[in-house]
């Protein structure tokens, strides 16, 4: 049904046809789950090709297809039109092969498959996992003057690689070993995603670092601190997403943070500071999320500035003040 030459809009639709097909009707489809399976791993394994050819300066005629079409009809009216134009015009469609959509669709039937016929995870993981941590660390070429159609595309390929990432998290505990040797990039390919991510997969992306946060292969966030110190890196300039995903994105710093105090500067434990001292006193955000930067603030008084190795004694001082002076300001009666 997936053909790999139709046009996307048709794969769209096929794709969520084959999810409700093997939803509703698994035991008479066995037969057809490693087709699409392997179809899945060839789109990937294409990606990196796609990706140059989409974002190259003639990109409209690498992968698309122009159709002449007839104008869509005028509204009924009682008048009719003697004129007897016969104008057509121009449609440019994608190859199902080259779209990043048809390509997002695909990690969450890949998961539905895996729930529904388990003996097709043992061949198929060793192969897709690899090929869906290559598709995280793709980036399009810099063009000095991109085209809306290059952006467009590029909003997509972030979408695609957002989705891939969600499928990721739920292999990381039980295949662990597969994911081992991404370890160091997988942060980074998350960082450069906060960057680039649009506005409606932001909060998906926040929830799979969060899952990512939660296994051993946050060690590699280490060295991403300083950047997810950025309140635009790590929730975006939107200002809606500024409103409604800052708890979310707070949650995953404090988690962060936590584990890794002991291992921060004082420059980069004042800076913390500076973050979650003026979370304690935003009435705008919920009671929990302010609970959780009290805790971080409490914590990092021993293990993050008591014992820091940094050789300046009066850059702690002031950093414990600072806690316990936004500490005080919290208990105290408003007027």
């Amino acid at each position: 049904m997936l053909k790999i030459q139709d046009y996307e809009e048709n794969a769209l639709i096929s794709s969520r046809i084959i999810f409700d097909l093997h939803k509703n009707y698994r035991p008479m489809l066995i037969d057809n789950v490693q087709q699409f399976l392997s179809h899945v791993q060839v789109m990937y394994r294409n990606l990196p090709g796609i990706v140059l050819k989409e974002f190259s300066i003639d990109s409209t005629s690498n992968a698309s297809s122009k159709v002449h079409t007839n104008p869509p009809p005028p509204p009924r009216s009682d008048s009719t039109d003697t004129s007897g134009s016969s104008n057509k015009r121009t449609v440019t469609l994608l190859r199902s092969s080259a779209s990043f959509r048809v390509l997002t669709e695909c990690p969450v039937t890949v998961m539905l498959l895996f729930q529904l016929y388990p003996k097709y995870i043992q061949f198929n993981i060793p192969v897709l996992i690899p090929l869906m941590m290559h598709s995280l660390g793709l980036q399009p070429p810099l063009l000095s003057n991109p085209t809306p159609t290059h952006l467009l595309r590029h909003k997509e390929l972030v979408s695609c690689q957002v989705k891939t990432l969600s499928f990721l998290t739920y292999m990381l505990r039980a295949f662990a070993d597969l994911v081992r040797p991404f370890e160091d990039t997988i942060p980074e390919s998350v960082v450069k995603l906060m960057m680039s991510c649009p506005d409606d997969t932001r909060k998906e992306l926040l929830l799979a670092t969060r899952h990512i946060l939660a296994t051993d292969f946050r060690k590699g966030f280490r060295r991403q601190i300083d950047r997810l110190l950025d309140e635009k890196i790590l929730i975006g300039t939107n200002r809606q997403n500024y409103e409604t995903l800052r708890p979310l994105g707070y949650s995953a710093l404090a988690d962060l943070i936590l584990h890794f105090r002991k291992d921060l500067s004082l420059l980069q434990l004042s800076r913390v500071i500076h973050i979650f001292s003026k979370i304690v006193h935003d009435s705008s955000l919920t009671i929990s999320i302010q609970t959780t930067s009290v805790r971080l603030l409490l914590n990092l008084v021993g293990d993050g500035i008591y014992n820091n190795k940094d050789v300046n004694p009066k850059a702690g001082k002031s950093l414990l003040l600072r806690i316990l002076e936004s500490l005080c300001q919290k208990t105290m009666p408003h007027h």
